[in-house]
């Protein structure tokens, strides 16, 4: 068992989770009722959720499949790095809106991701 992987999934796993059902109520179905929203935007901010919930379950299973399994680490490495470069992206989001960026989970649940998964470089 690769631990740095088993744990990077768990991270995916929590981030998974946290998007498909907090995010899902807090962020999504307010923009998707907001009538004052072009529908255009609309459409493409649901586009980009179900993207995103589809990116999260398959990073956690490729991270959990690493660990356990025969998917390749080189998959996982990639994923890490994928990880990472969205955290950052949550942190210039949430400071473009005025917000602070732990109001972003995955701000800080792609970045434990991402550095799980780089303890394993060491």
């Amino acid at each position: 068992m690769n631990i740095p992987f088993a744990v990077a999934g768990a991270n995916g796993r929590v981030a998974f989770v946290v998007h498909t059902f907090v995010g899902g109520r807090y962020a999504v179905v307010p923009l998707i009722d907001d009538e004052r929203v072009p529908a255009a935007t609309r459409g493409l901010n649901y586009l980009c959720w179900h993207a995103a919930t589809a990116a999260l379950f398959i990073m956690a299973a490729t991270a959990f499949g690493s660990a356990f399994g025969p998917v390749s680490h080189d998959a996982v490495w990639a994923m890490g790095l994928i990880a990472a470069a969205i955290s950052g992206i949550s942190v210039i989001a949430a400071r473009r809106v005025g917000i602070s960026p732990w109001r972003f989970p995955s701000t800080y649940l792609l970045g434990a991701m991402a550095l799980s998964i780089a303890t394993d470089l060491l």
